[in-house]
């Protein structure tokens, strides 16, 4: 067994951590007992600093953070990892990471270690806002974190912005009696063909699905470009079990707000009443395929209590809670085709994924003369061997057998196309 990490820091000293989680699966409690955490960014972003002493982190996502040891002793300490297992609200079994944090006086400053012993614990990133489990937990989803303005990096919108208001309901599961693991009933299926290049010959219609019934397609929702698009990511309905942390490409977005289950008094999880999954079923028995606020007036989002507009977070990764949803702002200012799919592998290769089709009418005004069409491979004849000597334009070989001449030549093109451009 490797020997474990061991951090040293001095209490006349600031250190910074960035935590990532890169599983690709379970969501992980972090804590260092006996020493508090000053969280100051997430995904990349500020915020106003918050002092918490234990932090959910999901699949994909980032937390910097600083230590506070006002008031701690030298020694030396645990820094633990638990799997944390959201649908009991617990930790599971033995510590899963530990390291040491080595704390040191150097400079012998005075230390006051009077410090509250009865307060709650808190715990940053819930996908609850109440910690029934434990007395004394004090909760803080993302969600009520406040953007540091000041340190906020610059904007750089590839397009202007319109006055064009677009809201999606997007509802992440496996509804029955399919269990596809899918948005919107909507399992994702990979396009054959370049979806940026030849979208006439890409079927996203998803014609087969509709508001109770699931399928098998390419989903892919076209933005238009400059607006402004609203989000509503829910996780509700008869496919509803766990909570799915969903990862944007091409994009961050603010996070404007998250809607929460409650529990009862024997602490089982009832999901949020907010959303209408169907006019003429019980939202525990419907798919939720096309989901809207119970209250009308929320689709202006400015009516909806508690909405965050003057300085929400800005993450790339946000958990929809079991039983709940979360409310996210872009622009669609980025021009491309973008993926964005839960980060739970086993979930997004299983269908729960869909295209961000944005600016889309601009996109072949970019594209460079002569590219060809790009389609799936099919068997065919082997491929010829790897040619003597060093062929200075093309980065690596390709030896794989299957592809069709067609498929290859436009491989080679566009590695080409991409050396080129890296040598520019």
């Amino acid at each position: 067994m490797a020997p474990l990490e061991t951090y040293s820091v001095d209490i006349s000293e600031t250190n910074l951590f960035r935590m990532i989680n890169v599983g690709s699966a379970s969501p992980f409690l972090f804590s260092v007992p006996g020493i508090s955490l000053i969280v100051k960014e997430t995904d990349g972003y500020p915020f106003l600093e918050t002092t918490v002493d234990k932090i959910i982190i999901y699949p994909a996502e980032r937390y910097d953070f600083e230590l506070d040891l006002r008031h701690v002793q030298p020694g030396m300490f645990n820094m633990t990892v638990y799997i944390f297992n959201e649908r009991n609200l617990e930790k599971e079994g033995k510590i899963l990471g530990l390291a040491f944090l080595n704390v040191t006086n150097l400079q012998s400053i005075t230390i006051n270690s009077s410090r509250t012993t009865d307060k709650n614990m808190t715990l940053l990133n819930c996908p609850f806002d109440v910690y029934p489990k434990v007395s004394k937990t004090k909760c803080i989803p993302v969600s009520h974190l406040k953007s540091n303005k000041a340190a906020q990096p610059l904007n750089f919108d590839l397009v202007s912005r319109s006055q064009e208001l677009t809201i999606h309901f997007l509802n992440f599961g496996f509804p029955k009696p399919k269990n596809y693991s899918s948005i919107n009933g909507r399992r994702f299926i990979w396009p054959t063909v370049s979806a940026l290049s030849q979208p006439s010959e890409l079927d996203t219609s998803c014609s087969k699905c509709d508001s109770e019934t699931s399928c098998e397609c390419t989903h892919s929702l076209t933005l238009k470009t400059g607006s402004e698009i609203i989000m509503v990511l829910t996780n509700v309905g008869s496919g509803s079990f766990i909570s799915h942390p969903i990862h944007v490409h091409g994009h961050t977005f603010e996070v404007l707000k998250m809607g929460f289950p409650t529990f009862n008094e024997n602490g089982t999880l009832i999901p949020s009443n907010d959303i209408l999954c169907s006019p003429i079923h019980l939202n525990k028995d419907s798919q939720c395929n096309n989901a809207t606020w119970r209250n009308s007036s929320w689709m202006d989002y400015r009516n909806i209590p508690g909405i965050s507009l003057l300085d929400p977070v800005r993450k790339d990764t946000i958990v929809v809670p079991y039983g709940g949803y979360s409310v996210i702002r872009i622009w669609a200012t980025n021009p491309g085709i973008w993926f964005m799919h839960c980060h739970i592998d086993k979930h997004m290769a299983e269908g729960m994924a869909l295209m961000l089709n944005e600016s889309f009418e601009n996109i072949n005004k970019n594209l460079p003369d002569g590219l060809p069409t790009c389609h799936s491979f099919r068997n065919g004849p082997k491929m010829p061997q790897k040619p003597n000597g060093k062929n200075a334009f093309f980065p690596f070989y390709i030896m794989a057998e299957g592809f069709d001449e067609l498929y290859r030549r436009c491989l080679i093109f566009n590695l080409l196309y991409m050396s080129r451009l890296k040598n520019i």
